[in-house]
Formats: C-alpha cells, structure tokens, sequence
C-alpha cells in the first residue's frame, strides 16, 4: 500500500501533499545559558551566514544560507545553539519546564529535548533523562556539557521500568519512539519499507502507561511523534485519556489541530515550516 492510500479518508491530501512535496528549513535552538538571539546572529553573519526568524518559535532561527556546515562552528562547539527543528522546541514548551521542579524525558536521547528543558529551567531542579540505548544515551551529556547543562541525571533503562526509579515528577516529556512518517524530506526510505505498526503502537501504550504511573496528580505530560499515523498519535492520546489524563489546550499557536482531538496539535513543513510532528499538552486527573 502507498503512502497516499495508506492515509487517504484519515489524514487531509493537502496535508500528505505538503508533507511529501515540502522540504522544512534547517533551524537552530539558540541557547539561552550562553548567549542571546542578538548576539549569536551577529556572530554567524560575520561568518557569511543568512538567518532569519523561525514563524513557530520564538527560540527557532531559520538558516538560510550556510558558507559552511552550521554544526561546525566555535559557537556550535561552545553550545551557544543546537540544531533542532522547531516543532522540537514546540514540544518542550508546550510542557513549561519551570526552576526547581522534578521533570522526566522517558525517552532522551540525542538529548535535543532534555538539554531544552534544562535550559527553560535555567539548571535549576533535576530533569532525568532515560534512554534504553546506552550509546545513544552518551549523546544527551555530550549535549547536556556542551550546551551548559548541570541538573541532568541520565539512566540507561527502559522507559516502562522508570517506576524502579522511586520518584514522582512534576511533568514528563514522552517524545515517543514512531514511524517517523513525518521526516519524510530526509528519510525517504520510510515510504519504501514495511513498518510494524503494531509493535510501535505497542511500545507507545506501554510508555504512555509508564509516564502516567509516575507523574504526581496535577502533573503534566506532554507526548509528541514525528511521524502523521493517527493511531500512533490521536489513539495514543486517546487511550492516556482513558487512563486519567485530561488534554489540555496548547499554548502554540503554529499548527492545526488534531484528528478528532481539537486540543492536539500537528505539523507540516508547508504550513509551520517544521517536519511532520503531532503533540499534546495532558495534565493528571
């Protein structure tokens, strides 16, 4: 099956249209622990690069035109920025992080997400990264040193054993593990090959699950995907709900919402200029 008829009757054709036809700008994260907007754009154009405004996030600035690779600067290397696409960020803002709570990102790594948090936290409170892949976990504290980051504890466990770990938190972010549908512009092959659909939704459950069992009442989650499957998204959503969470509305005001679920929001390159992405903003019962 096609990726048109995969979806067709579930998700609007314009909106697969845009998401295949429509490749999202490159975009940075300015980090806030070690620079200002100001100054870091001042800085990259002296080195021949064209920036301009991010329309989805304020901390977002679009990359137009690079002399050379944007990863490799004195001020890439010194953590003044992380490239990131902004729905990333819209993720992590939409769990307003806050100095001095006690915050969960099930699933960690690279690390793009949790060093966000750290940031909006101003390294103030703990924010515990967990990741069952210990490789990859490395990459979210090469991030969380470079990037200025001091109040991360990372644990290389599964995301539904985080219940061994004995806390409650203040907010989880689930960025869950997805088809990744909406990365088509940089991972073509994923229209190509024969995704297990049940085994994602699966793993999705269980983490949603996990999430809700160690979240304090009034707690909020936020869960987010890059990929547009309605039942790795709004079921997702749909099944939290049924376990005491109750939607929240967003504070973006990029994207459009949710299949069925109008609190939700998604993402396309042609309208937010941001990957294929899906989140929502839950607070416990």
């Amino acid at each position: 099956m096609n990726f048109y008829e995969r979806y067709k009757n579930k998700v609007p054709m314009e909106d697969l249209k845009g998401l295949m036809n429509v490749k999202p700008p490159l975009s940075i994260r300015v980090n806030s622990l070690k620079t200002s907007k100001e100054e870091l754009i001042q800085k990259l154009e002296k080195k021949g690069f064209s920036l301009s405004q991010h329309p989805s996030h304020n901390q977002a600035l679009i990359i137009n035109e690079e002399p050379f690779s944007i990863g490799a600067t004195t001020e890439y290397l010194a953590g003044h920025y992380l490239v990131q696409d902004a729905s990333s960020m819209i993720a992590v803002s939409e769990l307003e992080p806050k100095p001095g709570e006690l915050i969960l990102d099930l699933t960690a790594a690279p690390g793009a997400k949790t060093t966000h948090i750290s940031e909006l936290m101003n390294n103030k409170g703990v924010v515990v990264a967990i990741d069952v892949n210990k490789k990859r976990l490395r990459s979210v504290l090469y991030n969380a040193e470079r990037m200025g980051c001091e109040n991360i504890i990372a644990f290389n466990i599964k995301g539904q054993g985080v219940a061994k770990l004995g806390l409650t938190f203040d907010k989880v972010l689930l960025d869950a593990p997805c088809s990744a549908e909406g990365t088509l512009h940089k991972n073509p092959e994923v229209m190509k090959k024969q995704t297990p659909y049940r085994k994602i939704i699966k793993e999705q459950t269980s983490l949603i699950e996990a999430a809700i069992s160690v979240l304090k009442s009034k707690g909020r989650l936020v869960y987010s995907t890059c990929t547009i499957n309605p039942d790795e998204n709004e079921g997702i959503i749909k099944h939290g709900l049924n376990q005491g969470l109750k939607l929240e509305k967003p504070l973006t005001k990029a994207g459009t919402p949710g299949l069925g679920l109008k609190n939700a929001r998604r993402f396309y390159p042609y309208k937010d200029q941001t990957q294929g992405f899906f989140t929502a903003r839950m607070v416990k019962q």
